[in-house]
C-alpha cells in the first residue's frame, strides 16, 4: 500500500470516529439514549420533568426544617 492510500484511510477513519464520538457525546451530555437524534428539540414537558428531578426531596426537607423551627 502506498503512503497516500494509507494516510487517506487514516484521515477518513479519524473523521468518521470524530463524528460518531460527537454524536454520542452530545447524547450523553443531554442524558438521552446514545444513538438517539442529538438535534431533536426537547418538549416543554421534558424540560420541566428534567428540572423537577429531586424537587420533591427538596420540598420535603424544607417542610421538615420549617416544622422543626415552628416547634421551637
Amino acid at each position: 500500500m502506498s503512503a497516500v492510500k494509507c494516510t487517506s484511510k487514516l484521515i477518513i477513519g479519524l473523521l468518521i470516529g470524530a463524528m460518531l464520538g460527537l454524536w454520542i457525546g452530545v447524547n450523553i451530555g443531554r442524558e438521552r439514549p446514545l444513538f438517539s437524534n442529538p438535534f431533536r428539540k426537547e418538549s416543554v414537558y421534558e424540560k420541566f420533568r428534567k428540572a423537577g428531578r429531586g424537587l420533591g426531596d427538596a420540598i420535603k426537607e424544607s417542610a421538615d426544617e420549617l416544622h422543626d423551627k415552628l416547634k421551637e
